[in-house]
Order: C-alpha cells, then structure tokens, then sequence
C-alpha cells in the first residue's frame, strides 16, 4: 500500500531537500517529489519504521511524518483520535498561511462530549512544537504529534536527535573556533549529498558495464555496498570527520596546523568510543557497517603534500572529497563590493592551487576521487547582495578539468556576514 509521507525541512532548505532527494534515491522506490517552501512530500510503499529511520542519516530534515488526514484541519485530526485514541496530542503548524491554535481548544472540547479525553502540548513558542518539548511530552512514543501543511494532516513518526549534533559539536574534547566553525548539521549533509553522487555514479558504470556483457542490468544501488572513504583535507577540528564517521564511513583527515591535526584526532579518538557505544545498542539503522570506522589523521599542505595517506594501498573502494577551506577573516560588518572582490581574489589562489593538487593526487596514484563537495565563502556587500568567490573563478576551475553536479547552496543565517556557498564537483581523469 503506498503511502504519503512529509518531511521537514529545516536550515538552507535547498540544500536540505537536495540532500533528501540523494538520499531517497538511493534508498527507496518512491514517486513524485514534491518540495514546498518548508516541507517534501513523497509517495512510496516502503514501511513507515525504513521512513522514520532516515531521520538518522539526514542533516537538513527535522521531523518526517505519514499522512493520516486530508481537508479541514481539526475534522481531520479529530476523525484520527476518534479512531487510534490517544491522551497526548500536540499539534504543529507548517501551513503557508498559519492557522491560530487556539482553535485547537475547540477539538478538545469536541472530543470530550464523545467521552475522549485528551491532554494538548501547546508550542511555547510560535506554531510549531520543537524537539525538546515533542521528547518531554513523549509524543512519539506515547502519545502523537499532527503536522497541519497543504491542507493535509500528517503523523509525526520521527524527529531529529538535535542534542546528538550538540554533543558532537561542543561535547568534543577539542573546539577551535577558527579551524571548527563548521555546523556539524551542515557538515552532514555535505558528506550525504556527496557519497550518494559517488555511489549513483558507480552504479551507472556497474550498468553499462552490464549493458555491454548483455547480463541483467542492476536497477537500484540499494544492492550494491561499497566500502567508502571520505577524504578531508582541510581538516580542522574534525567536523566533518566526525558525521562521515557517524555515518559508517572510514575517514582521511589532514590540515596544516599541527594543532588542528592534534585535536581532529583526539576528537576522532573520542568519537570512536561513542560510536561504539551505539552500535552495540543498534540505535543506529542502516549504516554501510556494522563495526567501528577506520580513520586517521596528518599533517599536510592540501595545496602540494600528498594527502591520500596509504589510499593508493586499497583497492575498491570508492573516494570522496568533502572539505571547507579557508573562508577568509571573520567579518562583524558588511564590507564593499571593491574590497569583498579584493580579499576573495586573494583566496582565489588557495582554492585553485589545491585543485591543481588534487587532480594530480588522483592521476599519479590512479585513484580517481570522483565527487568533490567543496564551501566557497561569499560576503554580503553593504550595497546589496552577495559576492562569492566561486562565481569569480569558474571559468580557471572549469579549465582545471572539474564539472558542477550540484550548487550553490548558499547556507547562513542572516545577520552573518561570510556565508557559506557549497558545491558538488567532479572532476575527469
């Protein structure tokens, strides 16, 4: 029976329903994806439990739910009670055009003169409930939550662990705020979009090869599991180590600065206890492994060294580039167009030169790292809008070999100065 699902989506939604649809893709059979402001809906016959648990692999989505109602809002909800009683209910809002909650007291009311009594969780805050009052309510395991959006009423079936992405983030051993700025959310979804393009592109070679030998072709990578290594080499304090890690993928980390390679690997050491908590408990589903990852760190100058450190040893196993370079000086005010130009030309240099370095790497240890995930900062002008440097240097990154899959997804808040412009590349042998 195929059912109708929603997700969430939280922060920098483009790249956040990119990062779904990759992940979906290479997961589930599903139909129309549909994406509304806040939200994506899909249609798909997998069980509800396979749906909930990609709350565990995503970073950009914070709640999923399945449809239980259509039309008027509160008749739909209330049919649904009336037919799975339940004491606890709370109610989100991620209509276009909100709807006032205090109608909500009326279903109460309704339900009572049937002989149905309920408690409702009230958001604190605006119209929808957050993680922390959906857990200490137990709605998801006692009781239930209703998403209301697009004129339909959705169950929620799971939320995101946002205090997992806080432990990783400030409960780490080591956190600098220059070389470890990166928000592990972010970091997440830059590793997911990346693996699932190097594992969609491998698949597609697995079928043309078949193709060409006229045996069956493979029509879902679901079948095909590859050991994967994500490659960071710019590395910092390990943010991005840390969710490929989580992931179930082994990881290569490097940096210049001896200190950042010294606290990426006290983090990655800490870490690898955690996770081998977890999965001894199985809280974690559908990981490429069911062990500990492999991971290792070292100091090197991504724009010359070697920092592949003893990949050219093992053989199939896919390759990929997920990393953030220097963004520049940090920025408390906006900054001129002339003077944004200025300081980007100047970073210009460190990104091509690794580039540079980076295809020769692939080419002399005939390791071809297909997908790259790359941040290119871009500063907010004081006379309007933003100025990246990857709309600088296009032209000169097209010329080194390398072809945009995906991007920019520009991902900031707004009073921040130097956001941040992600993109997926990959680059011909």
């Amino acid at each position: 029976m195929e059912n109708e699902f929603i997700f969430i989506l939280g922060q920098a939604r483009e790249l956040a329903a990119y990062e779904l649809k990759q992940i979906l893709k290479n997961r589930l059979d599903f139909g129309s994806f549909i994406v509304e402001k806040n939200r994506a809906t899909i249609k798909s016959k997998a069980k509800a439990a396979e749906i909930a648990g990609l709350i565990n692999i995503l970073g950009g989505t914070i709640k999923i739910g399945r449809l239980v109602g259509e039309g008027e809002w509160l008749d739909a909800i209330h049919s649904d009670i009336k037919a799975r009683p339940t004491r606890d209910v709370g109610i989100s809002d991620y209509s276009d055009n909100s709807q006032k909650l205090n109608d909500i007291w009326s279903l109460k009311n309704d339900l009572r003169e049937e002989g149905i009594k309920i408690r409702l969780v009230i958001p604190r805050g605006g119209q929808t409930l957050n993680e922390a009052e959906i857990r200490s309510n137990k709605l998801i395991d006692n009781g239930r939550e209703y998403l209301v959006a697009g004129g339909k009423v959705y169950e929620t079936l799971a939320v995101q662990k946002v205090g997992e992405f806080v432990e990783r983030d400030y409960g780490k051993p080591r956190n600098n705020a220059f070389s470890g700025m990166l928000p592990p959310k972010l970091a997440r979804m830059m590793v997911n979009i990346t693996t699932s393009a190097a594992q969609y592109q491998k698949s597609n070679i697995k079928n043309q090869k078949y193709r060409r030998s006229g045996q069956l072709e493979i029509r879902s990578i679901r079948s095909i599991s590859p050991s994967l290594t994500v490659i960071d080499p710019f590395c910092g304090s390990g943010n991005i180590l840390l969710e490929a890690m989580d992931l179930g993928y082994s990881v290569v980390g490097s940096d210049i600065s001896r200190k950042a390679v010294e606290w990426s690997s006290e983090n990655l050491a800490w870490f690898s206890n955690q996770i081998s908590d977890l999965r001894s408990q199985n809280e974690k589903t559908d990981q490429l492994d069911s062990g500990l990852t492999d991971w290792s760190v070292a100091t090197a100058d991504a724009t010359k060294n070697n920092f592949f450190f003893g990949q050219q040893k093992t053989e199939n196993r896919l390759r990929v580039v997920v990393t953030e370079p220097y963004l520049g000086q940090p920025k408390k005010s906006k900054v001129s167009r002339k003077q944004a130009e200025k300081e980007l030309d100047e970073l210009a240099q460190l990104y091509l030169s690794f580039l540079i370095n980076l295809k020769r790497l692939t080419t002399d240890y005939r390791l071809p790292i297909t997908v790259i995930c790359l941040v290119f900062p871009a500063y907010e002008t004081y006379e309007g809008g933003l100025v990246g440097l990857y709309s600088q240097i296009v032209d000169k990154i097209a010329d080194l070999g390398y072809t945009r899959l995906a991007g920019p997804f520009t991902y900031g808040r707004g009073y921040q100065v130097v956001k941040r412009e992600v993109l997926l590349l990959t680059v011909k042998g």
